[in-house]
This record gives C-alpha cells, sequence and structure tokens, in this order.
C-alpha cells in the first residue's frame, strides 16, 4: 500500500484498483478478451466489476500529489500518490 512511509520513486510503477470503468462487452473500449487501448488499463483477474491500471510514476518531487483517472470521459474522485 502506498503511504507517506512507503512512498513511490519516480519511475516505479504503481497498481491502482477501481470500479465503474463500465461495461466490457458490445461497443466498449474494454472489450473482454481484447488487447486494452493503452495497454495500461485491464479487468482486475478474478474479481467481477475491479478494474486495474499499472502506472508509472513520472519524474516528481517528492510529496503527496493528486491521482486522478479519467475512463470514456469521466474522471474518478481525487485520491493521493505519495512519492519519494
Amino acid at each position: 500500500m502506498n503511504s507517506t512511509s512507503a512512498a513511490a520513486p519516480s519511475g516505479s510503477d504503481i497498481v491502482v484498483y477501481f470500479t465503474g470503468g463500465g461495461p466490457v462487452q458490445g461497443g466498449s473500449a474494454l472489450i473482454t478478451g481484447h488487447a486494452p487501448p493503452s495497454t495500461v488499463t485491464y479487468l482486475a483477474p478474478g474479481f467481477a466489476g475491479l478494474y486495474q491500471a499499472d502506472i508509472q510514476i513520472p519524474t516528481v518531487a517528492t510529496g503527496s500529489h493528486n491521482l486522478i483517472l479519467s475512463v470514456a470521459g469521466t474522471t474518478s474522485n481525487t485520491t493521493a500518490v505519495s512519492t519519494n
């Protein structure tokens, strides 16, 4: 778990789980059995309705930074990511 005492270094990869990614069949950008459009977001295996985004931390200053995901133009609530 990311926290101020377990911060992610710049350039490292973090895993973010979220809900509300929308349908994964039909006209959606996320289709079961197909590669995701950006290769970073996909369904979390074994967890119905749970999505996973693998995100690389850019070069940023040490501290707490806001993370907001956007799926099909809808933005998530804001959460904090600690970096070092």
